[in-house]
């Protein structure tokens, strides 16, 4: 058995700039990441202006050098439609960013282990340790101080020998307990409800020669089965993401039938494109907050997630990386009540985004609303406008 200081599952934007944190405070970091070469992600291109800021926090400000502006939104409700001038923040496709993050860690001195996936995670008193899964299939057990929990929606076997653990989450299995019991009957009360509740993300990249939005240019197409989102990229490519009800996609036969009808209804000349594309989904977008284990610290969409909207997600997963750094040292330095701490500090980071996110979330799940919306946008564009900059902190472009 190895032994690693500080173990961070997961190479994504919000794994890779904890660990670059860490080792640049003198930590030893191992960043354990299941893909073992660059990556296309079709969901989280849009950098919120928090999450710029946050990366200029974290001195890496110019890896969005060539990042586009997104300085306009145009929102279509079936055919209607309506355009804003707001400044929603970037867009730079995942593969970019997170390749550039990547290096900047690995810069800092943070052990990058490609092609590794963690299997299964047991906590103890004195650490955690970590089943890792080579790229030869061969699993490794490893024994850490202190992990970080960075996988996104993926799931992971946990397990705890020193006393109950938490419920099934964002993490994966626990073993059962009271708390774990409580959890499954929770979570079968959410099965059991309408399948509309549920969404799952969905999306596709398309090549240059599609036509869509030009660069600058957010196109949202909301719809009672759900919602996409259109930008081209920085290397011109369109970059698809939407979140569709789990029923509305099992009626139409997949994302690709579903997605061509939204844009079938907006006469948008995607239609024809979007059906024949190649779709990726995800599991579902809501999910949990993750359950307190001693010695882990999730962040992320590991650390429970809510539907995403215009660079939500990667906003949560910067704000959480640059700030989960000194809980981290304090659960090095055997602070036991540093995992406790770090789940309060998040919520108290997300408190007022997710009430707002979710509001917004249920709001898009009735059509009369977003079609009034859309009615009084064309009447009023500039008070629209700055509707739209108020909700997410954003700068009103007029």
């Amino acid at each position: 058995m190895t032994r690693t200081p500080i173990l961070v599952v997961g190479g994504g934007p919000a794994g890779a700039l904890a660990a670059r944190g860490l080792a640049l405070r003198g930590q030893r970091v191992a960043l354990i990441e299941a893909r073992s070469q660059a990556h296309d992600k079709v969901c989280g291109a849009c950098l919120h202006p928090e999450a710029v800021r946050e990366l200029d926090r974290a001195g890496l400000g110019q890896l969005l050098e060539h990042a586009q502006e997104l300085s306009s939104l145009e929102l279509f409700r079936n055919a209607r439609r309506v355009r804003l001038q707001v400044a929603l923040g970037r867009v730079l496709s995942r593969r970019a960013l997170d390749e550039a993050l990547l290096l900047a860690a690995v810069h800092a001195g943070v052990e990058l282990r490609r092609g590794h996936s963690a299997v299964s995670l047991t906590t103890r008193h004195d650490g955690v340790e970590l089943d890792v899964r080579a790229p030869t299939g061969e699993v490794a057990r490893e024994h850490a101080s202190v992990v970080l929990l960075a996988n996104g929606l993926g799931n992971l076997r946990v397990s705890s020998s020193a006393g109950p653990s938490a419920s099934r989450a964002a993490a994966g299995s626990a073993p059962t307990s009271r708390a774990t019991t409580a959890s499954r009957a929770s979570a079968g009360a959410r099965a059991r409800r309408p399948a509309r509740a549920r969404r799952l993300g969905a999306g596709a990249i398309l090549p240059a020669s599609a036509p869509g939005p030009e660069r600058g240019l957010l196109q949202m197409f909301v719809a009672p089965e759900g919602y996409m989102g259109v930008v081209r990229l920085e290397d011109d490519r369109l970059d698809l993401a939407a979140a569709f009800d789990a029923e509305a996609l099992r009626n139409a036969g997949g994302a690709a039938d579903l997605a061509a009808r939204l844009f079938a209804r907006a006469d948008h000349a995607l239609h024809e494109f979007a059906g024949r594309a190649r779709w990726r989904g995800t599991p579902a977008l809501a999910r949990p907050e993750a359950p307190t284990l001693q010695h882990v610290l999730p962040l992320g969409d590991a650390a429970g997630s809510v539907e995403p909207f215009t660079g939500e997600g990667l906003r949560r997963a910067f704000v959480q990386a640059n700030a989960v750094v000194e809980h981290t040292l304090d659960a090095v330095a055997g602070n036991g009540q540093a995992a406790a701490r770090w789940a309060r500090t998040r919520r108290e980071l997300l408190r007022a985004n997710t009430a707002r996110v979710n509001r917004l979330a249920g709001a898009l799940r009735h059509p009369r609303v977003v079609a009034l919306g859309v009615g009084l946008a064309s009447l009023w564009p500039a008070a629209a406008e700055r509707v739209a900059g108020s909700l997410h902190g954003r700068t009103v472009l007029r």
